[in-house]
């Protein structure tokens, strides 16, 4: 196993001190419910995204991506847990008049449930990686913040088929995040 520098043990404990706020947030009711409802929404989309736009080169170690694995889990098992829990309701069922299936309908209602985009990007980004390295015997680069065809921590150009796999985890990420599974 590969050791995890200093910086990304900082990030883990910094974003272990956040989960720790919004539990304690959560627990003893600081903030109104649709707050803590808008809170744990936008900390499932912040950490899927998270991982996939600014942490994915750093998920090739081993240990580090153990870590968020564990991470991945705990979320998924709140998730599963909190499905059916209408304190986390988000949808104000009141003001829609629609009796019709629509798109609304097949996303998530529940702010808990963008916790389960943690485990499922996890997953796509290790699927995806391993595809690219045998489709190009090299390594995936994340795409999303580079301004220039040059990655010089990998030392190759970044190819169209970076691109095209990038973008295929970003739909699969919003998928994960904000659909009804």
């Amino acid at each position: 196993m590969n050791r995890i520098s200093k910086l990304h043990k900082t990030i883990l404990l910094i974003y272990l001190a956040i989960s720790l706020l919004i539990l304690m947030i959560y627990t003893f009711k600081i903030l109104s419910r649709e707050s803590i409802n808008i809170l744990i929404f936008f900390y499932g989309i912040g950490t899927a995204f998270g991982l996939l736009i600014a942490y994915m080169k750093e998920l090739r170690n081993n240990l580090n991506f153990l870590l968020w694995v564990g991470i991945g889990v705990g979320h998924f098992v709140i998730y599963e847990i909190c499905k059916n829990d209408l304190y986390f309701n988000m949808r104000n069922y009141n003001a829609s008049q629609e009796n019709w299936v629509s798109f609304a309908n097949k996303t998530s209602t529940l702010s808990t449930d963008t916790l389960k985009g943690t485990i499922i990007v996890l997953i796509c980004i290790k699927i995806f990686d391993w595809i690219f390295q045998r489709l190009t015997k090299k390594q995936l680069i994340g795409t999303y913040y580079r301004f220039s065809w040059y990655s010089a921590e990998d030392n190759r150009r970044i190819t169209w088929l970076d691109v095209v796999f990038n973008i295929m985890l970003y739909f699969l990420a919003l998928f994960a995040v904000l659909i009804k599974i």
